[in-house]
């Protein structure tokens, strides 16, 4: 690998690149601002998620494909680095379903084994399912109070992530060479791009809500597991050398596929279009940001590494869960604030308060709660067998880790 583009510590130990917290950063911010704004294209930031979870993943699996407990250090890291702050979240909310009068039923029952990106396929219309089912009601009118949701629809992205840690070891593990891994990582991409553009024109009202089945995001996390498969062989010096020019020409596509999104709407249709286009070009965009971010003296990798960014990024599990579970109680408290104010008004105080509730509350979990697991992690560490040229070692992580 040509040393001038080597990341550092490759081959040497563990290895952190504060860009990647950065990543996750911009990826969070894209969509909060998609919850609390009219700017539609925001949940591009889960596509990024995903990559970067394919990566992190991926370069985790392969770094302890030789270790006997290879299996069970996983999956005890998995659970130690997920469960506490979701099932946390769920305990607290059972144990003030009584105060709150919160209204469980059948599809809210799906978010507890991480299935929650299923309610829209079971319940509901043909495809659709109604607010009552997707997030949880409380304050009925039957108690003579007004009706209000907590908004925990945007679970779905984790059921997809604890979905994916069930197979995709057996992907990394099975195989005897690493190649193989590339070659299946490759073609993933191909048989679930091909299944996208099946299902894209399988009815004429396509339902956008097929984009949260984790077989069809599954290329997402291909992406990620081909940089990693390539890192690990030692293959990431010609990526860095052309990971800005990367970065540049797939930021260019995504803005271009957002913007003509709008006029194929009513002719190839906006979900179709941003199923089979935007997506993919922003899975691209993720690896470039990937691999940029390796390069420490790259342009994008100095972005990313911006203090505020990399601080909001070693949070970012947090800030997701909680983003946007109150909206709705701060749009109501908004309302009643700021009576008569403009809807530009409304809209700002609005995003202000609940990123700032978020940002708290991620804060406080992480300190609180989140860390006290992570530091258990480390009686799981990978033993780490070298059998390739080059191993690279990062920090694991979760989607919205």
């Amino acid at each position: 690998m040509d040393e001038s583009v080597r990341p550092p510590g490759i081959g040497a130990g563990r290895c952190y690149f504060p860009a990647f917290d950065g990543i996750r950063a911009v990826a969070i911010l894209a969509v909060f601002i998609n919850h609390y704004s009219v700017l539609s294209y925001g949940h591009l930031g889960v596509s990024v998620f995903l990559v970067l979870s394919g990566f992190l993943i991926t370069g985790v699996l392969l770094r302890s494909r030789e270790q006997a407990d290879k299996w069970k250090t996983f999956y005890m890291r998995r659970t130690l680095r997920i469960f506490p702050l979701y099932w946390g979240f769920w305990l607290v909310v059972v144990c003030l379903t009584g105060v709150l009068h919160v209204m469980w039923n059948r599809g809210n029952l799906l978010y507890l084994p991480y299935a929650g990106n299923m309610i829209w396929s079971f319940y509901g219309g043909r495809w659709g399912a109604p607010e009552a089912m997707v997030h949880l009601g409380f304050l009925p009118d039957a108690a003579g109070h007004a009706r209000h949701f907590l908004l925990v629809g945007h679970f779905w992205t984790l059921a997809v992530e604890e979905q994916f840690y069930l197979f995709w070891p057996m992907l990394v593990f099975w195989p005897k060479r690493v190649e193989t891994v590339l070659r299946l990582c490759v073609g993933t991409i191909v048989v679930v791009s091909l299944a996208k553009l099946g299902f894209a024109f399988w009815s004429p009202g396509f339902p956008s809500e097929m984009v949260r089945l984790t077989p069809l995001r599954c290329d997402e996390f291909a992406f990620g597991g081909v940089a990693a498969t390539l890192v690990y062989l030692g293959k990431s010096g010609r990526l860095m050398r052309w990971s800005n020019w990367l970065v540049g020409v797939s930021l260019v596509g995504v803005v271009c596929a957002c913007v003509v999104n709008s006029e194929f709407a009513t002719k190839l249709g906006g979900a179709r279009w941003d199923f089979l286009v935007s997506l993919p070009v922003t899975d691209v965009l993720a690896v470039g940001l990937i691999v940029a971010g390796m390069a420490p003296r790259s342009i994008v990798a100095r972005g990313l590494s911006w203090k505020p960014f990399v601080r909001l990024g070693q949070i970012s599990y947090g800030f997701y869960v909680f983003h946007d579970v109150g909206h709705a109680l701060v749009s109501e408290y908004v309302d009643w604030q700021f009576a008569g104010a403009s809807q530009v008004v409304h809209d700002a105080a609005t995003a202000l308060i609940g990123f700032g509730v978020a940002l708290g509350l991620a804060v406080l979990s992480f300190r609180y709660l989140e860390t006290p697991f992570l530091r258990l992690k480390d009686r799981w560490t990978a033993k780490v067998v070298v059998l390739e040229p080059v191993i690279l070692e990062v920090p694991e992580a979760a989607v919205i880790a």
